[in-house]
């Protein structure tokens, strides 16, 4: 026995200033927030990840209900699952020590580049032909276009789900499939909810989490936090069918969301919703892209839907789609309803119209 615990101890003795270190910074921060707003914030989520670079722990960051720092660079850092009872810091119920190497972004480097990509489906269509296009972390870019020109066939190729043919697709500087499997993963809406319908409301927004082997106390934290932030913490137990188009839809966001994605693919998720609902949950993303701080490439056939959204908007030409044109979207943030009356958005709305069509001839 006395042998056994030997052992125990030499696996474990390399790890104890690891642990000890981040249960140290952990109480010194929660004291120095306790008079924060930020601290509220944390406070009220389910589950909070502390993020510790180097091995000394100057610095750390916390998110998800914190928004990340995406200005430091840095190299390495070790992740500290820690889970709340909702409401009461300092009341842990778990904490694990994940070591997890960190692949460094520049804020400057654009998370998604594509150069010359092209891609030919084995029946000889050309889907994409010679698309250029940069987009940076935290940025919202809306695609439109013609049907048929290759929009959600780049985002395919972005998510790692379609390989190009030829040029290249990169993701925070790693091809799109290892961006995925690693530090970078893209959560995906599709115009469709495509909740399965005998899984619960919280079940569906589970199973991405249990897929990827989250643990149980964390993987229900994290999903019962992003029912209540997509306001259906009252449907938790409820079937897709119960639902309405506008609350399937926010399921399927929340879903989404639970993992954790820095880049956040939507595919016409508001196509088929009523113009009162797609309203509101444009509000909706718009609210959770500021506190997250996400990456969104967006795909509308909406020209005022683009303009509302994003930061920036890029014209794809037809088929073999590449990018024709694109125009910045200037009117700052936070936006609510009232910018659809103004004048400059009537404007931007008219200018892209303009661009569509010219790159639908």
């Amino acid at each position: 026995m006395r042998r056994k615990h030997r052992f125990l101890a030499s696996i474990l003795q390399p790890f104890l200033p690891v642990f000890v270190g981040g249960l140290l910074v952990f109480a010194e921060t929660a004291m120095e927030e306790q008079a924060s707003e930020g601290l509220e914030r944390a406070a009220s989520i389910s589950a909070l990840i502390l993020r510790l670079r180097n091995e000394n722990f100057k610095q750390w960051n916390s998110f998800p209900g914190i928004p990340r720092n995406e200005k430091v660079r840095w190299d390495r850092a070790f992740a500290f699952h820690v889970i709340f009872q909702p409401g009461k810091l300092g009341n842990c119920v778990s904490f694990s020590y994940l070591p997890r190497k960190m692949n460094a972004i520049h804020p400057t480097e654009p998370i998604v580049v594509a150069r010359s990509a092209s891609l030919k489906f084995p029946s000889g269509t050309q889907a994409l032909r010679g698309m250029d296009i940069d987009i940076d972390q935290g940025e919202f870019v809306s695609l439109v276009g013609p049907s048929g020109c290759g929009k959600s066939t780049f985002l395919r190729l972005v998510a790692g789900l379609l390989t190009a043919t030829e040029g290249s697709i990169s993701v925070a500087g790693q091809n799109p499939t290892s961006a995925r499997r690693g530090l970078h993963p893209c959560g995906f809406v599709f115009q469709s909810p495509n909740l399965l319908p005998w899984r619960t409301v919280l079940d569906n927004i589970l199973l991405p989490l249990e897929l990827d082997g989250v643990a149980r106390p964390e993987r229900e934290a994290r999903a019962r936090m992003w029912l209540d932030r997509v306001g259906l913490a009252d449907f938790a137990k409820a079937w897709p069918a119960q639902l309405s188009g506008g609350m399937r839809m926010r399921v399927s966001i929340a879903r989404a969301l639970a993992s954790q994605p820095r880049i956040l693919l939507m595919d016409e998720p508001f196509a088929a919703l009523d113009d009162i609902t797609r309203g509101r949950l444009q509000e909706d993303l718009l609210r959770l892209r500021t506190s997250e701080g996400f990456t969104t490439i967006f795909v509308t056939h909406n020209v005022a839907e683009a303009a509302f959204l994003s930061d920036r908007v890029a014209v794809v030409s037809a088929r073999p789609g590449r990018i024709a044109a694109q125009t910045a979207v200037e009117f700052g943030q936070p936006r609510d309803a009232d910018l659809r009356g103004e004048p400059a958005f009537a404007a931007k709305v008219r200018e892209i119209g303009q661009l569509l069509s010219g790159a639908a001839t």
